[in-house]
């Protein structure tokens, strides 16, 4: 299973919801309180805003729902609130509420419907567009039958995070210049691992390994355990055994021992291990932690 969900700190910055993020406007039906004064954040799309009192009032109920325990309670809430406002601006807000309660959940199909439902009304949104292409480059198999219309959609996709990143993020009211740089980053390394498994699966080893590469270069340390063993498989199919099993150690490393993927990348340093004649123990770098901070402890995505 990969970790496809956002850290805490940056899924708080992400999450449209409350007061900060639903006031009528200037031609609505009540007054928007006075933000903190805070050094403005460049690159972030400006919040929707409800129109009128009962739009915002509706919003927030649905809001409500959304974030409750029953998924199907929550997406009716959605559906309602977009039935009865088929032109407010904030209705992709539920929709992508619903869709991270949905990875919560452990339920990646209803995940991808969800994030559908964003990109039908915003298609440049890149956080919906990221999260559809992780998702269905990891649920897809290659032997099913629409693997290949996945797989497109999930790489168009993951492109269309990458090119709408800088102009059509939104972001929580107080977030920093940091945590939205970081937001960004973040996503862009999202956007090119996906790309990555879907030429792994695919069996285009070389594309993969290019765009892997990428997602590890933005990422930077520590680094996702996920992606290394990915780079390590397409290293390694490619016959760069030395290099694949570099990738595979450093997956290891940076894996808690009870992982799944800590025990695919021990089994690839293994293997690797055996054909290189290299000693067959994972070390972690000296510079490097053992594994993820707790900021990036995210919860898994069925495969």
């Amino acid at each position: 299973m990969k970790r496809v969900m956002l850290s805490v700190a940056l899924a708080a910055g992400l999450t449209m919801s409350g007061q900060a993020q639903t006031q009528p406007g200037p031609g609505g039906a009540g007054p928007t309180p006075q933000a903190p004064e805070s050094a403005p954040v460049k690159g972030l799309k400006t919040p929707p805003a409800a129109k009128t009192q009962e739009e915002y009032n509706t919003f927030n109920s649905a809001l409500t729902s959304v974030q409750g325990p029953d998924l199907a309670a929550g997406e009716a809430a959605a559906r309602g609130f977009q039935a009865k406002f088929p032109q407010s601006e904030l209705t992709p807000q539920l929709y992508l509420s619903m869709l991270f309660k949905s990875l919560q959940e452990n339920n990646g199909d209803k995940a991808i419907d969800m994030g559908r439902e964003v990109l039908k009304l915003e298609p440049a949104n890149p956080v919906a567009a990221v999260y559809v292409a992780t998702v269905l480059a990891e649920t897809t198999r290659e032997t099913d039958l629409d693997a290949s219309q996945k797989f497109d959609e999930a790489g168009q996709d993951a492109k269309v995070a990458l090119q709408n990143v800088d102009a059509n993020l939104m972001m929580a009211a107080g977030v920093t210049q940091q945590q939205a740089d970081a937001t960004k980053a973040d996503l862009r390394a999202r956007a090119y691992d996906a790309l990555g498994l879907v030429e792994l699966k695919r069996k285009n080893d070389a594309a993969a390994e290019k765009y892997l590469r990428q997602s590890v270069e933005i990422r930077g340390e520590p680094g996702d355990p996920m992606t290394h063993l990915r780079l390590a498989l397409a290293l390694d199919r490619e016959n760069k055994y030395p290099e694949a099993l570099a990738e595979a150690r450093r997956s290891v490393a940076l894996s808690q021992p009870d992982q799944s993927v800590a025990k695919s990348a021990q089994a690839e340093v293994d293997r690797l291990s055996k054909l290189t004649g290299s000693a067959g123990s994972a070390s972690a770098p000296a510079t490097a932690p053992a594994q993820a901070p707790p900021s990036q402890a995210v919860p898994p995505v069925p495969r």
